[in-house]
């Protein structure tokens, strides 16, 4: 488990109590340091790293990160994924393969490093060209909003941000336009033209102006294309290199 928050940590030690299964712990059976972000640059040069992490695991009786004495570790361990919550899912990752390791699972370490390395999940901060830099991401909550900016902030700082934005009816619209409309400079409404949820172009104009009215300074320029193909295109044509 690599789950943080005091509360659901105690949930899960809870029921992985009731059969007596053994439960391994970010920070306690586990730990990892994400270092420095890898900055994007060519893509021509293979899979970007998104992050790098050391990952150790404790000798019974030491306590990470201040004890010299670990049972395992892993330096330098490159993961293609953009996102500080990536480097968490890669650490809960190499924890689990421990675990089957230790089970007798033949799991090299050049393998697991490869794994790392070139795994990838498309539409999460996935770039899908550089000049401009295009990112698509699949965001539709106000959680997965909040660590896209996070990493755009981290990896992609001090650009410009033109925003192409479609939402369904039945997510927090109001919530994920509080946080992204301060953060961007230009953002091109659409809709969905194949979901029955999709939120109409109106409506969400109007929820984005009513949002943004209070504060004018931190609001982007809003534009609307009824067709995302034409909100893409449009993007493409405000964007500089």
């Amino acid at each position: 488990s690599g789950v943080i928050p005091a509360e659901p940590r105690q949930v899960i030690a809870r029921v992985a109590h009731e059969p007596a299964a053994p439960l391994f712990a970010l920070e306690q059976a586990f730990g990892y340091v994400q270092q420095p972000y890898v900055p994007a640059s060519s893509l021509s040069s293979g899979p970007l790293a998104g992050a790098v992490i050391d990952y150790w695991e404790p000798a019974r009786h030491s306590s990470p990160p201040h004890s010299p004495s670990y049972a395992f570790e892993l330096r330098d361990v490159a993961i293609r994924l953009r996102g500080a919550h990536q480097a968490l899912n890669a650490a809960v990752a190499l924890a689990t393969l421990q675990r089957l390791r230790e089970a007798g699972w033949p799991l090299p370490e050049s393998s697991i490093r490869e794994g790392l390395a070139n795994a990838a999940c498309p539409a999460r901060v996935e770039v899908v060209s550089e000049s401009p830099a295009i990112i698509l991401d699949a965001a539709h909550n106000v959680a997965s909003i909040q660590a896209l900016l996070e990493t755009l902030d981290r990896d992609f700082p001090n650009r410009p941000r033109i925003v192409v934005f479609a939402v369904n009816r039945d997510k927090d619209v109001a919530g994920i336009l509080q946080l992204l409309l301060p953060a961007c400079e230009r953002v091109i409404l659409t809709q969905f033209q194949n979901s029955p949820r999709a939120l109409p172009l109106a409506e969400l104009r109007e929820l984005a102006e009513r949002i943004a009215e209070p504060q004018p300074n931190l609001s982007p320029i809003l534009e609307t294309e009824y067709s995302s193909p034409a909100a893409v295109r449009r993007a493409r044509q405000l964007a500089t290199p």
